[in-house]
């Protein structure tokens, strides 16, 4: 069964104030965008990520998109990201979840719009006992044919919660408490 999104609201942290109720999940806004990429490493071949037996990920680091600022009427200034095609990033969003119950398990996926111009959010399996904490949410942005320029504060994708039969063992693994790095 999935969650309300009323209820939902009540696991995130939203000190921006910019999480909205959708029908079914709350809308998530655009923190941070970074783009993915992979260290040089000594006997390691050049532009490759591995994991090990256990599924870590190694040799991956992450630098800030190229941004803009924006001049607004009355003074102010808004960063806007400028995102290359065909291009994997590693996003941010401006909310934290709460740890997630036994009996319980989320997903982040694009809005509606943002798919429609060819970009694709969408997180792993979020397991029962997950938490961003203290961290903000964090998942991976992949854009299509066009370039594209997001704002911070943009609503991008949409957090869903769904109900499981309770877990003996909650999620305790490498990302725990952490958006992405």
């Amino acid at each position: 069964m999935n969650r309300n999104a009323d209820y939902i609201y009540t696991k995130l942290i939203d000190e921006s104030g910019l999480a909205q109720k959708a029908q079914v999940g709350v809308d998530l806004s655009i923190g941070k965008i970074e783009v993915i990429k992979s260290d040089e490493l000594a006997g390691v071949p050049k532009n490759t990520i591995w994991f090990d037996d256990r599924s870590k990920v190694h040799n991956i680091k992450y630098e800030e998109a190229a941004w803009i600022d924006q001049e607004e009427p009355g003074g102010s200034s808004s960063k806007i990201y400028c995102l290359e095609p065909h291009t994997e990033y590693a996003i941010e969003f401006q909310q934290k979840l709460k740890k997630l119950n036994s009996d319980e398990w989320g997903l982040v996926v694009q809005r509606s719009s943002f798919l429609r111009a060819g970009i694709h959010i969408i997180s792993s399996i979020w397991d029962p006992g997950f938490t961003s904490e203290p961290n903000y949410m964090g998942t991976t942005l992949v854009t299509g044919n066009t370039s594209v320029r997001i704002p911070v504060g943009t609503r991008a994708a949409q957090l869903l919660i769904f109900r499981n039969e309770p877990v003996s063992e909650e999620y305790h693994g490498q990302w725990q408490g952490k958006a992405n790095k």
